[in-house]
C-alpha cells in the first residue's frame, strides 16, 4: 500500500473512543502492518482494557523517535461527505483523522522501506490522545 492507501485504510477503520469502539482494531492493524518489517522488534504496550500502544524499534540504542497517536475525535454532525471515506470529487483526501495524525502515521508506515539500514529508530503508535493522553503516559513511564 503507498500513504495514499494507507491514510484511507487507517480513515475507514472508526477509532474514536464510545461504548462500542476503541483504538483496538486500528491497532491491530498497525501492529500487523509492522509485522512485515523484519528489522523491526514490534509489541503491544497494554494501556486498559482493549486499549494498547503499539512499540516498534530498530536495532540500536534509540536516537529517533516518530510517533502518532491512533485515536479521532467522535464523529460530529455537519459533514457533506462520509467521516470514514476516501477521495472528494476534487481529488482531495478527506475524513475523520486524516490530518490529526493518521495521515501522519500513514506517512510513516509508508517510508519504513527507507528505513531498513537504520539503527537507533523507534515508532510509537498511542492510545487516548484525543481524551486523557493515557497511552503517551503508560509509555513515559515505561
Amino acid at each position: 500500500m503507498n500513504v495514499v492507501q494507507l491514510t484511507k485504510k487507517l480513515v475507514s477503520i472508526p477509532s474514536y473512543l464510545s461504548g462500542k469502539t476503541d483504538e483496538k482494531i486500528i491497532g491491530d492493524f498497525v501492529f500487523d502492518y509492522l509485522k512485515q518489517f523484519p528489522f523491526l522488534k514490534v509489541r503491544k504496550q497494554k494501556v486498559e482494557n482493549n486499549r494498547f500502544n503499539i512499540i516498534a524499534e530498530t536495532k540500536g540504542r534509540p536516537k529517533i523517535l516518530l510517533g502518532g497517536h491512533m485515536d479521532t475525535v467522535e464523529p460530529k454532525q455537519g459533514w457533506k461527505k462520509n467521516q470514514f471515506a476516501g477521495y472528494s470529487a476534487e481529488g482531495k483526501l478527506f475524513g475523520l483523522g486524516c490530518l490529526d495524525t493518521k495521515g501522519g502515521v500513514a506517512a510513516i508506515l509508508d517510508s519504513l522501506n527507507d528505513f531498513k539500514k537504520l539503527s537507533g529508530l523507534t515508532l510509537l503508535f498511542y492510545c487516548d490522545e484525543e481524551y486523557d493522553f493515557k497511552g503517551m503516559g503508560k509509555f513515559i513511564k515505561s
